[in-house]
């Protein structure tokens, strides 16, 4: 932490340079305009899963539709994008989520009507302790601010499991067994739950169902990355 002060401070008085290929900046939102093309961005995809498809709603989800009713992300989890977001989270560069923040604002097409409230997926107390932020609340109450529309910490976890990304569907689920809670009675009939990336969906699955008691009945998924199936 100190070490991240001590660099903020620094960026104060130096010129800003791209995160990734530390040449000029564009735009104010310090990456330049080559790296920004290069970001995997999410041109055709089903709206209701995130993945790529030629049609909305794909086969897959007619099929077998997903728990939540749409999904927003703006580029696919890869390379570079995978680069900033562990700048972000790991390194606690804040220009980064703040770069990826503005980006999706820019560049998302968000329906109407707007949900009634935006609610982060939660960090575990000790995880969020140990990175000195939220990501989700952060990206939660930036966009909630942009549509002005309420941004509510609903949900809280309270069991620190083990990270979700070496983990199977299955591993996933059974990892995530009894780790959320409610924290309120009663939710809007129109809520999107927010994170940086959707992986497998697991997850968002678990805590649509939590909402769904919560009065609930519409539920989309804002984020920033959707993570192809491998």
């Amino acid at each position: 932490r100190l070490y991240q002060r001590l660099y903020r401070r620094l960026q104060q008085h130096w010129p800003g340079q791209c995160l990734l290929c530390y040449g000029q900046p564009h735009d104010g939102r310090d990456l330049c305009l080559g790296c920004q093309r290069d970001l995997p961005w999410a041109e055709t995809i089903c709206g209701r899963c995130g993945l790529d498809a030629e049609h909305s709603p794909c086969e897959r989800c007619l099929r077998e539709p997903p728990t939540w009713d749409a999904i927003y992300p703006v580029w696919h989890y890869g390379f570079p994008l995978n680069r900033l977001l562990n700048t972000w989270k790991h390194q606690g560069r804040a220009e980064a989520g703040r770069c990826l923040s503005q980006l999706w604002l820019q560049w998302q097409q968000v329906p109407q009507p707007l949900p009634q409230a935006l609610i982060p997926v939660p960090l575990h107390w000790r995880r969020r302790w140990q990175r000195g932020f939220d990501q989700a609340r952060i990206l939660s109450r930036e966009w909630a601010k942009a549509f002005d529309i309420e941004d509510i910490a609903a949900i809280s976890r309270h069991q620190h499991t083990p990270a979700q990304q070496q983990l199977s569907a299955r591993q996933r689920q059974r990892n995530l067994e009894g780790a959320f809670r409610l924290r309120v009675n009663q939710l809007p009939a129109h809520v999107a739950l927010v994170d940086d990336v959707v992986t497998t969906g697991t997850t968002a699955s678990v805590l649509c169902e939590l909402l769904h008691s919560a009065g609930c009945r519409r539920i989309d998924v804002w984020c920033l990355a959707r993570t192809p199936p491998k």
